[in-house]
């Protein structure tokens, strides 16, 4: 029986559920998550862009 996560907003459980399955097809990527999230919350369109930059920035620093 898979793990089931619960959020206060059934969307994002689906959306969830979708990237769980995405994943264990081989097919995951964060980008298409983060575009699926924005497609269900714009307001969130923000917060992974910030998320974006600071991965971005830690990658960079420890490139180095």
């Amino acid at each position: 029986m898979p793990k089931q996560y619960f959020f206060i907003d059934s969307g994002v459980s689906d959306l969830y559920n979708h990237r769980e399955k995405m994943r264990r097809q081989g097919r995951s990527s964060i980008e298409e998550f983060h575009s699926q999230v924005k497609r269900h919350d714009p307001n969130l369109e923000r917060i992974s862009r910030m998320n974006r930059s600071f991965f971005n920035k830690l990658n960079k620093k420890t490139a180095d």
